[in-house]
C-alpha cells in the first residue's frame, strides 16, 4: 500500500500484482434469488477465487488489494502522518491522522518543539 500511495497505479505495480496473483483462478457464479437478502444488496452474479492448493498470505493479500484497487475503494487510502505510526485508513482529502488519538499526540509533539524553541 506504502508503493500505491507514493507512485500511484504504475505499469510495475500491476505487473507486481498480476504476478503474485498469477496462480488464482476465477470462476463466474449467479446466485439465486431467493439466497439474496435484498436490503443487504448482494449482487445477483460475481466472481469467486478458486486455489489449486492453499495460497501463501502474500497472494491472497495481493488479490484482496487488487479488488480494491479495481473497485475504486482506494482513491481516499492515506497513512498516517504521526512519526512512528504505520497505520493506513480511509478519510476525507484534509484528513491526517488516523484517529483521534494519533492528532492529538502530533499536536502536543509540535507544541512541545515550539515552546522548547
Amino acid at each position: 500500500m506504502t508503493r500505491y500511495l507514493n507512485e500511484g497505479v504504475t505499469d510495475d505495480l500491476l505487473n507486481d500484482l498480476n504476478a503474485a496473483i498469477h496462480e488464482i483462478c476465477y470462476s463466474k457464479y449467479i446466485f439465486p434469488l431467493d439466497l439474496l437478502p435484498s436490503e443487504i444488496g448482494f449482487p445477483q452474479n460475481g466472481y469467486v477465487a478458486k486455489y489449486d492448493r492453499t495460497p501463501s498470505p502474500e497472494v491472497i493479500a495481493a488479490d484482496d488489494f487488487s479488488k480494491l484497487l479495481t473497485s475504486g475503494a482506494l482513491k481516499r487510502l492515506k497513512l498516517c502522518h504521526l512519526d512512528g505510526c504505520e497505520k493506513f485508513f480511509l478519510a476525507p482529502p484534509q484528513a491526517k491522522w488516523c484517529s483521534k488519538a494519533c492528532g492529538s499526540k502530533s499536536r502536543v509533539r509540535e507544541k512541545r518543539k515550539r515552546d522548547a524553541s
